[in-house]
């Protein structure tokens, strides 16, 4: 289990028309980007990274647990074998209470379409 508490979060359309949700610590860092346009590209719908490219990869990702104080996210162990076990994540959702809500819209915009978000009270 990865866990980390956030220090950053950057939640933006990129340049490239990705939808782009990064998170960072002193430590670590996980990104979620997904084109704007919701349709998949030629290497798949939803891009996971964890810590560098080695741990990245497409489709990966079995389920999101969103509630304001924590984001849990589980990898598919079949889709995410290059993971090395690397297959659950806990972040402390620290962030300015304010930007919650914005963070969880564009979560929900981000994933929009498919099954893997669960909001939790």
């Amino acid at each position: 289990m990865i866990r980390f508490a956030v220090t950053t979060l950057l939640a933006e359309t990129s340049e490239y028309d990705l939808l782009v949700f990064h998170l960072s610590s002193d430590d670590h860092y996980l990104t979620i980007q997904r084109r704007a346009d919701l349709k998949p590209g030629r290497f798949g719908d939803i891009r996971f990274e964890c810590d560098g490219q080695m741990w990245s990869g497409y489709d990966v990702i079995q389920r999101l647990q969103y509630s304001p104080a924590l984001l849990r996210i589980a990898l598919d162990p079949a889709k995410a074998t290059k993971f090395e076990g690397r297959h659950d994540y806990e972040i402390e959702f620290g962030i300015d209470p304010a930007d919650k809500p914005a963070a969880l819209r564009f979560l929900k915009k981000l994933f929009a379409g498919t099954e893997l978000l669960e909001e939790q009270p």
